[in-house]
């Protein structure tokens, strides 16, 4: 993201570093929900790589694959529920983060488990709580500092660009037109 930061002047979030900011401005630990146990050490390196290493107890997944996880609807929101009690009861997570963007919308039935259990527990909806963040930064007219984020020279390419690199602003200059 800091290339990214560098090319553009506009706000430039992730949804990792957002989610894990605000369950660590909620909660002294959080833990995180996801569907399959090989994105544990991804998510692992993601909390160490964005400075929650110490806030960061331990990843549970559901072994549910994102295309089956609409189709199974109910199977996977009993794992998450279960899921998350077990973050909290046995890794003393103080909050739980959605670890995938396809599991969007259980959050608010995640806390409402962990309620009927005694357990006030913040539960992150990483994609809605990003979207607002960047809304609220964009509002109060915030952006990265061009001091931490120098800006690139832009460059102009030569060649067929595709259609999906339109909105970077690359150049396309096909067979010298």
């Amino acid at each position: 993201m800091s290339a990214l930061r560098e090319a553009v002047a506009i706000p430039v979030v992730g949804v990792a570093q957002v989610s894990m900011a605000t369950a660590a401005t909620l909660a002294h630990s959080f833990g995180i929900v996801t569907v399959l146990s090989r994105i544990a050490s991804i998510l692992q390196t993601n909390a160490a790589h964005c400075g929650y290493e110490r806030q960061y107890v331990s990843c549970r997944a559901v072994d549910i694959t994102v295309l089956d996880v609409h189709r199974r609807v109910r199977e996977v929101q009993d794992g998450l529920n279960r899921l998350a009690l077990e973050l909290v009861e046995q890794e003393g997570a103080g909050a739980v983060i959605l670890g995938c963007g396809a599991l969007m919308g259980c959050a608010g039935e995640i806390r409402g488990f962990l309620a009927e259990r005694g357990m006030a527990v913040p539960v992150v909806d990483p994609l809605p709580t990003t979207v607002a963040f960047a809304i609220t930064l964009v509002e109060q007219g915030l952006s990265h500092s061009s001091v931490s984020y120098p800006p690139c020279q832009v460059k102009s390419y030569k060649g067929c660009a595709l259609l999906a690199y339109a909105p970077l602003k690359i150049i396309c200059d096909c067979d010298g037109r």
